[in-house]
């Protein structure tokens, strides 16, 4: 696949696409989940090297999230449901967000 069809299919500069394969550039987990759908691979075979990489055993698929009981699957499905609108957070912004969780997160104990 050519830069221009990567380019094309992720929404992303050209100039960034070439910065990130030369490592001048560290993309976030929504960037690479484009370049995953763009080139038609799950996200996880984008870590690994070699001819027949082999999934991690511990990541639970999306769609067995709702099934699963408990803190962990609830929480997962929590943040399924939360990471859309933390998308929209304007990149600038995103560095905010995490002292801002932790504001929420203190006060929250103080008051129990």
């Amino acid at each position: 696949m050519f830069l221009h069809e990567v380019a094309r299919k992720t929404n992303l500069e050209r100039c960034f696409i070439r910065h990130v394969e030369k490592g001048r550039a560290i993309p976030s987990l929504e960037t690479l989940e484009r370049f995953a759908d763009a080139l038609d691979v799950e996200l996880w075979k984008l870590f690994y090297t070699g001819e027949k990489p082999v999934p991690p055993q511990y990541l639970t698929a999306p769609r067995q999230l709702p099934r699963q009981r408990g803190k962990p699957g609830g929480e997962a499905r929590f943040f399924s449901k939360l990471r859309p609108f933390l998308a929209r957070i304007p990149e600038r912004d995103r560095v905010l967000f995490p002292s801002f969780v932790k504001g929420l997160a203190s006060r929250r104990r103080n008051k129990a």
